[in-house]
């Protein structure tokens, strides 16, 4: 979503995007991750990684990619992670801490967005399957995960992965020819048992 801020509009600016996370392009066309502040009818401010704040003046073709909250698994530290929107707020875009929920799995444990988790969801080149597939958590794609050895379709348990044995259990019926799909895709050594 490219935003940029326009005095004319600031309300709804503000409205959308009051402390939702986005990049800042800067004048070298660098995406830098920021998390808008505060938002007032002719500047906006925004801070960065390091806690550096910046201002923009509205009217100045200041722009912002906000990233849309699209449901997903990702690696964070070595967990396995999924992100997800929570439509509390449907007049609030972008990834905020009113409309956006990072859960830790298998723990179902709901995490506190960061600069480095969302840099881990939205910004992260995933590791290649093909490696990664003998980690405590991986991912498949962006809808299916593996960590301790439970097979995930975003936060939802639908089988195990037995890394030792080389075996997959689908107990979720629906998801059978995906999982066999992806196996193939990736060439990974595994069977499919019942």
């Amino acid at each position: 979503m490219l935003e940029t801020f326009q005095s004319r509009n600031s309300r709804d600016f503000r409205q959308r995007y009051q402390n939702s996370w986005g990049f800042f392009k800067t004048e070298s066309g660098e995406r830098l991750l920021v998390v808008m502040r505060d938002i007032g009818d002719h500047t906006a401010s925004f801070e960065d990684a390091r806690g550096a704040r910046y201002k923009a003046r509205a009217d100045t073709d200041v722009e912002f990619e906000f990233i849309p909250v699209n449901k997903r698994l990702f690696i964070h530290d070595d967990n396995l992670m999924y992100v997800g929107r929570v439509p509390a707020r449907m007049f609030s875009r972008g990834v905020n801490e009113q409309n956006t929920q990072i859960v830790a799995l298998p723990q179902m444990r709901e995490e506190a967005l960061t600069f480095q988790n969302i840099l881990s969801a939205f910004a992260s080149e995933h590791a290649p399957v093909e490696q990664s597939h003998t980690r405590q958590a991986f991912t498949l794609s962006d809808t299916f995960g593996v960590t301790s050895g439970i097979l995930y379709v975003y936060q939802h348990q639908i089988g195990t992965w037995d890394s030792v044995q080389k075996q997959v259990k689908v107990t979720d019926k629906m998801f059978v020819q995906e999982i066999k799909d992806l196996l193939a895709q990736y060439s990974l050594p595994y069977q499919m048992v019942d």
